[in-house]
């Protein structure tokens, strides 16, 4: 089930290769969201598939299979993916609502709600570049700070793992890691369960806390900051 709280379009359910073995169609509120798809799939990429607008009130999100054997079924956690905020409840539960109504992100984790949440947490946004950009160098993403630790990846491709300050990233333009138009960043932040365990430091930020930028050098030279 998927409750929302607000009209949100453009949401996407995030399928990963393997996360899913056998042939499956996805329903959304007992309508087909697709035609029949066969997993593993071949590529790397995840599959991204569009979802009617979400409007307020509770919705079914259905994976129904043709199944062979004992071996098929949905094997891993699936994502949704759009501009939308998450609203916990006291109970642990969470509603989907719009953008920007549930409180600054920029303070991690135990600002939002979720001081005892041990896990991932994936942040997601786009960039834009175009030629003159990636003609100065390599592109640099640098973070406030991070509880505990965070994996980066653009347009799907791993950039590398963070498990102590300074948190900076390089982008590099060589394996097409970075390219000349739209940029996805990915931002995996993973916290620990130090808040439930602990006595005396019940309260700990998690999460991603405060801003980045991102910086290209030309020479010695800062020539952009985002």
């Amino acid at each position: 089930m998927v409750e929302s709280e607000s009209r949100i379009q453009g949401v996407r359910l995030i399928l990963d290769p393997r996360c899913v073995r056998g042939r499956v169609r996805i329903y959304w509120d007992d309508r087909p969201a697709s035609g029949w798809l066969v997993f593993p799939l071949e590529q790397i990429q995840p599959l991204r598939i569009p979802l009617p607008a979400v409007v307020p009130g509770r919705h079914a999100l259905e994976f129904r299979f043709e199944a062979r054997n004992a071996m098929e079924g949905l094997l891993a956690v699936t994502w949704l993916e759009g501009e939308f905020d998450v609203r916990l409840r006291r109970d642990g539960s969470a509603r989907l609502a719009a953008p920007g109504t549930t409180g600054d992100s920029c303070k991690g984790g135990t600002e939002m709600g979720l001081p005892h949440y041990m896990g991932a947490g994936v942040y997601r946004w786009t960039e834009r570049f175009c030629e003159n950009d990636l003609r100065r160098g390599d592109c640099w993403l640098e973070v406030d700070e991070i509880r505990d630790h965070a994996e980066l990846r653009v347009n799907d491709q791993p950039v590398g793992l963070r498990v102590w300050a300074p948190w900076r990233w390089r982008v590099p333009r060589e394996r097409e890691v970075l390219r000349d138009g739209e940029n996805r960043f990915e931002l995996i932040v993973r916290s620990t369960a130090g808040n439930r365990l602990s006595l005396r430091y019940p309260r700990q930020a998690q999460g991603w806390i405060g801003g980045a930028r991102l910086v290209q050098r030309e020479g010695e030279m800062e020539v952009s900051d985002v």
